[in-house]
């Protein structure tokens, strides 16, 4: 990793990794992997897919997705926005 490392960050080669930290943030991932997984699965298997099939247009069967994709969206520009900002400043 040093290596691949910029040459003006001073000090990296006192740097270790730790393994309970490394540990840590695997089970973190993993837990966010399966959580945010199974919802949607949760979510969908309440839909009539019988019913959702057969509506026609941009009418959804779950109630909220259009709600969700908007908060979604302004989640994403808010995000653009200040990642943009925090550039311009460097």
């Amino acid at each position: 990793m040093l290596a691949l490392a910029p040459p003006n960050i001073t000090r990296l080669t006192e740097t270790v990794m730790d393994g309970s930290v490394l540990a840590f943030t695997l089970a973190i991932s993993v837990f966010a992997s399966i959580l945010f997984g199974t919802v949607p699965v949760l979510v969908g298997s309440r839909v009539d897919l019988n019913s959702a099939l057969k509506q026609s247009g941009s009418h959804g069967a779950i109630r909220g997705v259009g709600r969700m994709r908007r908060v979604l969206v302004m989640g994403e520009i808010a995000l653009s926005v200040v990642l943009r900002r925090l550039r311009a400043r460097q």
